[in-house]
């Protein structure tokens, strides 16, 4: 295509000037456009790429990657994302495991990476020691957050409500446009793997410094405060690898009676 103000032949740098540039390792994912002069980018900027160019923004993802589709256009002049963000949960149903609730299993390797997306990631926890079935949130090829899920760390609470698993990792990654919505989409979509394995049962604690927006968001409640504390003790010797101040916890029921039976966290006047 030659501009009509410059004269140059815009497809020289990309289709309509647009090349997609990703780093997976950063959680990006965009798709750029360079303008061919100074008349060309104050059209777009005044007038919109479409009017522009009598294509969208769309129609050229289409051309450069078929099967992507645009999430958000942040700036004509800078670039827009590529990408809708999607759930991989590649855990599939391995039989009944004796104690009213369903094996989970998952491809060979990928607990470990997910394993390793949570030690390099998340702010606060390494990778946890229990698994019992994970989740990865992905815009377009590049994976931008997961989900850990297992049994309850309290062992008094696991066998107090062995119905129940926690979700004891969750971490999001990359540009923050490109993980829009992230953390709730991992939460809404551990509840029903769950839900689907028999249990009817979530919980999971935030620091109590958090605000607990996203859980809020995906029908969470605050049940709660734990007193927080260290592992080591004088007989037993153990190293601190988390948090140790106070933390909130949260629950969700997956059926209509664990719903019910949930009480939400009086706080004082």
């Amino acid at each position: 295509m030659i501009c009509d103000d410059c004269g140059t032949d815009v497809d020289e740098v990309g289709i309509y000037g647009c090349d997609i540039l990703t780093d997976r390792d950063g959680g990006s994912c965009f798709l750029v456009w360079s303008p061919c002069c100074e008349t060309r980018r104050d059209t777009v900027a005044l007038f919109g790429f479409a009017e522009s160019y009598g294509v969208t923004l769309e129609d050229v993802v289409e051309l450069i990657v078929p099967g992507i589709e645009v999430l958000e256009i942040l700036d004509h002049g800078d670039g827009s994302i590529v990408a809708r963000l999607g759930i991989i949960d590649p855990t599939v149903d391995a039989g009944d495991d004796g104690k009213g609730h369903r094996k989970a299993k998952a491809p060979s390797g990928w607990r470990d990476r997910i394993f390793e997306d949570v030690t390099k990631h998340h702010r606060h926890h390494e990778a946890p020691q229990g698994h019992k079935f994970s989740i990865a949130v992905y815009n377009g090829e590049t994976r931008v957050g997961v989900a850990v899920v297992g049994r309850p760390v309290s062992r008094r609470f696991a066998e107090a409500r062995p119905d129940t698993l926690e979700v004891v990792r969750v971490a999001v990654w990359g540009h923050r446009a490109l993980r829009k919505n992230a953390v709730s989409k991992l939460y809404a979509a551990a509840a029903r793997r769950a839900r689907s394995l028999g249990y009817t049962s979530l919980i999971t604690y935030t620091l109590e410094e958090e605000s607990g927006h996203s859980l809020e968001a995906s029908g969470w409640i605050r049940t709660a405060t734990t007193k927080g504390g260290s592992w080591n003790r004088r007989g037993r010797q153990r190293e601190d690898k988390a948090p140790i101040t106070r933390k909130t916890r949260w629950e969700r029921g997956l059926t209509k009676k664990a719903k019910k039976k949930i009480k939400p966290m009086r706080f004082s006047a």
